[in-house]
This record gives C-alpha cells, sequence and structure tokens, in this order.
C-alpha cells in the first residue's frame, strides 16, 4: 500500500474538486491519503484567531476525515507574492512533507515545487488544473519559470487539458481530463421548476463576474439566480467581498445564494434550475478543463 501526498490548492472542505476526487480514488484503491490544505496566511488571523495561526505555523494540525488525514497549516504570505514569499512557504511545506517520508507528493502550484527540493518522497508528481502564469499577469515570468523548472525535475506531470502541455518545457505529460462523478447521472427527485432559474455552481472569487449578474437581472426582470459555492475572495476568508454584498443586497430574493451543498444533492440543485449559467470574467480565465460543464 503506497501513501499518496496531496499538497492542495484548497481546503478540505468543501470537498468538491478534482484533488478531492483524487484523494477518495485513492482511499478506495487501498491506498493511505494524506491532504495538506492550502496554508492559511496572515490575513486569515481575523478568522482563524491569532493564537491558532501562529500554533500551525510551527505545528500543523490533523485531522482525519472520510479515511484521509487532512493537514491544515500555516504561512506567513501567500507564496505566489515574490521570491522571498516562495521561499518562506516552501520552507513551512518541506516541514509537513519531511514528515511522511518515502511518500507519492502531487503538488499543484508552481510556487510549491521548490518544496520539493530536500524533501524525501518516492516520486514527484505535479498535477497542473490551471495556468496560474495567466491568471496573475504580474507574476507571469516566475510562475512560467517555476512551471518549467517543475517539468525539468518532476517524475511525472498530469495535465487535465492539453493545453497546459505547454507549461512544462517539452516535456512529455499525461492528460488526465475532468469528470463527473456517478450520481450526476441519476434522475432527479423533482423535475426542472419552469419558474425562469438559473443556476451556477462553483467558487465565488473575483473570477464571478457580479456585474455580468447586475446586467443580466436588468433585462430578465422575471428570472432569478440561485447560487451554490464557497466565496473564496483574496484575504477575506470565507467572507464575501463587497461587490458579492452589493449583488445580494440590491436583488434580494431574486439572487439566492445558498453556499456550499453535498455532492450528492447536486443532482436537484442543477435540475432545479432552466439555465446553468457560468458568468465568468474572461481576464484571469484558465486555460484548464473547468469540472462545472462536466456537472452541468
Amino acid at each position: 500500500m503506497a501513501r499518496l501526498v496531496i499538497c492542495s490548492k484548497s481546503a478540505w472542505t468543501p470537498p468538491i474538486r478534482r484533488e478531492h476526487e483524487v484523494a477518495q480514488l485513492a482511499i478506495a484503491a487501498g491506498h493511505d491519503v494524506v491532504f495538506a490544505e492550502r496554508p492559511i496566511d496572515i490575513r486569515g488571523i481575523r478568522s482563524l484567531g491569532a493564537v491558532t495561526w501562529a500554533k500551525r505555523l510551527l505545528f500543523p494540525a490533523t485531522r482525519r476525515e472520510r479515511g484521509v488525514l487532512v493537514v491544515s497549516r500555516s504561512t506567513l504570505v501567500p507564496g505566489h507574492r515574490g521570491v522571498l514569499a516562495t521561499f518562506a512557504d516552501s520552507f513551512l511545506l518541506r516541514r509537513v512533507l519531511a514528515r511522511w517520508p518515502g511518500s507519492v507528493v502531487v503538488l499543484s502550484l508552481p510556487w510549491d515545487w521548490p518544496a520539493v527540493s530536500r524533501a524525501p518522497a518516492a516520486r514527484w508528481v505535479f498535477d497542473s488544473a490551471d495556468d496560474w502564469s495567466s491568471v496573475m499577469e504580474r507574476n507571469r515570468a516566475r510562475l512560467r519559470k517555476l512551471y518549467a523548472i517543475a517539468g525539468t525535475e518532476a517524475d511525472a506531470v498530469i495535465c487535465d487539458s492539453p493545453m497546459l502541455v505547454h507549461l512544462f518545457g517539452g516535456r512529455d505529460a499525461t492528460v488526465v481530463a475532468n469528470g463527473a462523478p456517478r450520481q450526476l447521472l441519476e434522475p432527479a427527485l423533482t423535475p426542472s421548476p419552469g419558474s425562469k432559474v438559473m443556476v451556477y455552481t462553483g467558487t465565488l472569487s473575483t473570477r464571478f463576474d457580479t456585474e455580468l449578474v447586475h446586467q443580466v437581472l436588468e433585462r430578465l426582470p422575471g428570472w432569478t439566480i440561485r447560487i451554490f459555492g464557497p466565496a473564496q475572495y483574496p484575504g477575506l476568508g470565507d467572507d464575501p467581498a463587497p461587490e458579492l454584498k452589493a449583488l445580494l443586497a440590491r436583488w434580494g430574493d431574486r439572487v439566492d445564494w445558498r453556499g456550499v451543498i453535498p455532492k450528492e444533492q447536486m443532482v436537484d440543485a442543477l435540475d432545479g434550475g432552466d439555465v446553468l449559467v457560468i458568468p465568468h470574467r474572461v481576464e484571469g480565465a484558465t486555460t484548464g478543463d473547468t469540472m462545472k460543464f462536466y456537472d452541468y
């Protein structure tokens, strides 16, 4: 039985992303899985508390959920911010990885890759689902360099789309596309209502185009939009950004934000809408393989 250590770009909860599905598939196959959540940087002190944040900086916390050992840790500043930020975050991540030597380690963020240089592992894998160099234009050159280094050093590179392979300096990469869970193929318990309901599922972040939603609701006075997913705005933890608060305040019950729901409830959530929408801004759009397309 191999041990798989997943260094995620997400928290364990809600378990709705590619790396969560990989973790559950590995557990089902009989492997031991460690899931290192994205670190909480200094901006998270407000929601996490100074004492807890500081403790996790030195001693990451662990808990077991659904057969997976989940690791929660802190960092000083986000690793993508600059060379020093990458160095500091990699140092802290390397200390976490050293607790499970000889594992298969999977990373998905280019600024995490420097952590591999001194941490013992049986196999290093880069699993790419986003071109972060396109999302973060100011850091484009440095992130491209980190992708290229990962392409040189990794034992294996996996991409969720052929459009990401070029990031790794021409080396061979295996394309493993995303998919939809089997339960989404089951019949819905309730039919589509025929009541002019739009549905969006996914993370609410700067990529979510609130201005577009304003304009759509102005032009379609009989319609509402039902939103399922967490808020994840930079520096705000789980809190909505002012632009999202303004959307909710202006439209009242025509914008129905229901937060995170279990995956098994997604069938009824999607089939409860007449139209499934993805109101994303063009800026920062990635060339990855978006999981919500499969769900929809």
